[in-house]
């Protein structure tokens, strides 16, 4: 699969924590604490990623799309410099089709 199929869905999940987490603070904050030693055991990993754009880090060859994605999902929840995520959300702006069975690209006026 390209590396766009792997960044739409990407993004329709990260699209889909953020809603959440701006709409549900009471549950973030029991959320935030249970996964709180896990998120303080990689943040240096998660400021790190940060400083690069996301379509960048997926690209490459050796990267472990599923620990790059939850570390994405913890900046969402801690809501620590969330800004490349956000950005990535709507470069790749997604919906699922479920005929096709895939995640597609989206305009800003279609529903997530």
């Amino acid at each position: 699969e390209s590396i766009f199929g792997v960044s739409y869905a990407i993004s329709f999940f990260l699209g889909a924590i953020s809603s959440y987490a701006r709409t549900h603070s009471v549950k973030l904050r029991i959320i935030q604490f249970l996964l709180n030693a896990e998120m303080d055991s990689t943040a240096h990993t998660r400021a790190a990623l940060t400083r690069r754009p996301v379509n960048e880090i997926l690209a490459q060859a050796h990267t472990d799309t599923f620990d790059i994605f939850r570390q994405y999902v913890f900046c969402l929840i801690n809501r620590s410099d969330p800004a490349p995520v956000l950005d990535f959300i709507k470069t790749y702006r997604s919906a699922y089709d479920p005929v096709a069975d895939i995640f597609i690209a989206c305009n800003e006026s279609e529903k997530i």
